[in-house]
């Protein structure tokens, strides 16, 4: 019985690491070659430093999930902030943008610029995925609304 066990262990580790990786999602800017969200796309969603590709500056959608993102026209979150990205509220330009890098804050995370990347590089996503995504995040914003609510009085 004991051998049992002991194989087990490694495997509840395994996803217990799993589901809290999936809970540290942060919240994640699409950006587009193309204006009004035309071309390919990369998703960054990493906690930390993220330059954003040269190619990749005709248009963006952004969906916050609870982390907001510092906005730099240099590379490396270098100067100052330009525009800070809400952690609570969906934003989307259809037309081109010059930041050049982005810093998404995460509870508890701190990358250093430079550092090597800790979560995923840049991925790409379909139209399809992307608008799914900004689908689920409005029903999750609403229903957060909702129940922050006082309740009414009769």
């Amino acid at each position: 019985m004991r051998k049992k066990t002991l194989a087990l262990a490694p495997a509840v580790t395994a996803g217990i690491i799993a589901l809290s990786a999936a809970a540290a999602q942060a919240s994640t800017i699409v950006v587009y070659e193309g204006d009004h969200y035309s071309g390919h796309s990369i998703t960054l969603s990493k906690c930390g430093m993220s330059n954003i590709p040269e190619r990749y500056h005709g248009s963006y959608k952004w969906y916050a999930t609870g982390q907001s993102a510092r906005m730099y026209n240099q590379p490396n979150a270098e100067g100052v902030v330009h525009f800070v990205l809400s952690s609570d509220r969906n934003a989307e330009q259809a037309t081109p943008f010059g930041w050049e890098s982005m810093f998404i804050e995460c509870c508890g995370v701190w990358v250093a610029p430079g550092a090597p990347d800790p979560g995923r590089g840049p991925i790409p996503v379909s139209r399809r995925r992307a608008a799914a995504h900004l689908q689920h995040s409005r029903e999750r914003t609403a229903r957060i609304s909702s129940s922050r609510r006082p309740p009414s009085r009769r």
